[in-house]
């Protein structure tokens, strides 16, 4: 079977096996936030980028946009980095001066750390720690931790989710 009839069929199975442990197929929604109640199916996504590798914002403003859009869980799966340690991330471009803009203007000045670095500004950022109280809430949405391991074999590139 080739690999591209092979994923659906992989995805019905995760499916089915999550609808029969799930035993619950209602959803109800929050008051309190964009993101439902959910009492059976969980809508997430496990591979997303952020600052931390080659993603267009941080990992915050990555946050709150799937946050607001209904999601439940997110995985962070920045190239072989977990979202963790000290990183300065170097504001290079015209496009990453207004991704910071907004994220100043959305968190604030006091959460957004940033410095001048032989003339370019950088930013220090967040590591998953730090920052998922501001999203986490039980029953709504969580954080799972994962990497995209990414290397090359010959001169083939080669990815590899992993999802804790």
């Amino acid at each position: 079977m080739s690999a591209s009839r092979r994923a659906p069929s992989i995805a019905f199975l995760i499916l089915v096996a999550s609808s029969a442990l799930s035993g619950h197929e209602s959803m109800e929604h929050s008051t309190s936030a964009d993101t439902p109640k959910v009492n059976g199916w969980w809508k997430g996504n496990t591979h997303t980028h952020s600052w931390w590798s080659d993603g267009n914002r941080p990992p915050e403003a990555v946050a709150a946009w799937y946050r607001q859009h209904g999601y439940n869980f997110l995985v962070l799966s920045d190239h072989n980095r977990m979202q963790e340690g000290e990183l300065w991330y170097r504001i290079d471009s015209a496009v990453k001066e207004a991704a910071l803009a907004d994220y100043v203007r959305v968190f604030g000045r006091d959460w957004v750390e940033q410095r001048v670095k032989d003339g370019v500004t950088e930013v220090k950022l967040k590591t998953l720690d730090e920052f998922r109280s501001l999203f986490e809430q039980k029953n709504e949405f969580i954080f799972l931790r994962g990497m995209e391991i990414t290397d090359r074999f010959e001169q083939s590139p080669v990815h590899l989710n992993g999802v804790n």
